[in-house]
């Protein structure tokens, strides 16, 4: 039962999503894509998606490398100039 309710979440987010290719299941962390687990309905053992499988250390890595590279001068901008680049 919850299997199709998820599924039908995800395609109708699909549906919607302009770029496809945009969808990532992994994450991208200093220059390299990481890992991906299961994510499984507890009810049933079925996978409903894949999703990053990051620890504590590469999720520092992450973030760290994201505020050093990413967005230098984010700290200083108005929340409406973080708005503008966020919904290009």
């Amino acid at each position: 039962m919850y299997e199709h309710f998820a599924r039908t979440i995800r395609h109708y987010a699909l549906e919607r999503l302009a770029d496809r290719r945009l969808l990532r299941e992994l994450a991208y962390v200093d220059g390299q894509w990481t890992a991906r687990q299961a994510a499984e309905n507890p009810a049933s053992g079925a996978t409903v998606a894949f999703v990053a499988a990051l620890d504590a250390r590469q999720t520092t890595k992450a973030i760290n490398g994201a505020s050093r590279i990413f967005f230098p001068g984010w700290r200083a901008l108005l929340p409406q100039e973080r708005s503008k680049i966020l919904r290009k």
